[in-house]
């Protein structure tokens, strides 16, 4: 409950999204640390329930590709659950990896269960807010949804504004709103041309914070990080092992170390930290 209050705190006093995401990171090492006896443990997982995105954003794979329309289980997504019960695990869950999360009308429901199973969660769900009404925004939150990260990527947002600003207003303690256009971009493992990433740029070839948050795909593949799009880099799948065990195995836990260090054995980390 105790990060939870963080996060509400936070977003009250009007701190900037990206000093949020910071000063959050750096409370949830510490707690890992204390609770794991690991300060890099798993501190944000991503679910993704479904695959489509309504929304072709030039800075998004998304635009290249035609987005196939598929789906989690719900055998699958319980099982998802059952390993987070396993490591107790109290951090944050995201339900959007390069799919629309709002799409996918059982996420209320999954939320419920969620939250049922893992209360001290936090749940965040990053969307275009394209589909965010009144009646769903409701649901979600008495279904546990902490906050809603709604992503302007309409270069000129104004029309996009205007149209959700009541929406917006009424549920502004439960909303974060961000626009990206001007800022500098990922080019997710080289697969898009975008102006690099000031963050990336100031760190040169250290990547530290993609690796405490890995994806577990609707197959139930838990994947290397949210930038390959691909799917190329499989760790491990909840179907055959925990989460725990994938997370020490020592394949993963020798490419996280190095990348901390500055060090890219992969060719799609050689690619988005630009130093291939």
């Amino acid at each position: 409950m105790m990060k939870g209050r963080l996060l509400f705190l936070l977003n009250q006093f009007g701190i900037p999204h990206n000093v949020q995401k910071f000063l959050y990171a750096k409370y949830l090492k510490l707690y890992n640390l204390f609770k794991y006896g690991d300060p890099n443990f798993i501190r944000s997982l991503t679910i993704e329930t479904s695959t489509y995105c309504n929304r072709k954003c030039y800075y998004c794979p998304n635009s290249l590709e035609t987005v196939p329309e598929l789906f989690m289980t719900e055998e699958c997504f319980k099982l998802v659950v059952e390993r987070l019960c396993e490591i107790n695990f109290t951090g944050t869950i995201n339900f959007a990896f390069y799919n629309e999360p709002l799409l996918d009308r059982r996420l209320p429901f999954f939320v419920s269960f969620l939250k049922s199973k893992r209360p001290g969660c936090l749940v965040f769900i990053n969307t275009n807010g394209d589909y965010l009404t009144d009646e769903l925004a409701e649901i979600l939150l008495k279904s546990g949804v902490n906050l809603f990260i709604v992503t302007n990527h309409d270069i000129d947002g104004s029309s996009y504004m205007n149209a959700k600003r009541e929406l917006f207003e009424k549920y502004s303690s439960h909303i974060k709103l961000q626009n990206i256009h001007g800022d500098a971009l990922l080019n997710r493992g080289g697969i898009i041309n975008v102006k690099r990433n000031v963050m990336v740029e100031e760190r040169k070839s250290i990547c530290d914070e993609m690796c405490d948050m890995p994806i577990i795909d609707y197959t139930g593949n838990v994947l290397l990080c949210c930038n390959d799009y691909h799917r190329k880099h499989v760790i491990g799948n909840i179907y055959e092992s925990t989460l725990y065990k994938i997370w020490k195995h020592e394949p993963y836990k020798t490419i996280r170390n190095k990348l901390r260090r500055g060090i890219s054995v992969l060719e799609i980390c050689k690619k988005c930290l630009n130093i291939g």
